[in-house]
């Protein structure tokens, strides 16, 4: 699982930081293809503060050749400019 923490710095002083948004990511099953995975299921859950800001899942990321920013880029992307017809 991928716990996200979103936080913010006034200034960039760090003693004074706050969390304006966090979330999760976790694995739903062990995904398809080889050994190797090739693909992965995922539920997320995406908070501004305390209040649940999006929720869902994401099927068949290529997880292979990507990483974590390419998964939660995906996950932005499908929540907030699908325009492509990807299904949740």
């Amino acid at each position: 699982m991928l716990r996200l923490t979103i936080e913010l710095l006034p200034d960039g002083d760090e003693s004074k930081a706050k969390v304006i948004a966090s979330g999760t990511v976790e694995p739903i099953g062990a995904g398809t293809g080889s050994k190797a995975h090739v693909t992965g299921n995922y539920r997320y859950k995406l908070k501004n503060k305390r209040k649940i800001w999006k929720e869902g899942r994401l099927m068949g990321f290529p997880r292979k050749g990507h990483g974590v920013w390419a998964l939660l880029y995906s996950i932005l992307w499908l929540e907030l400019d699908n325009k492509s017809g990807i299904k949740k």
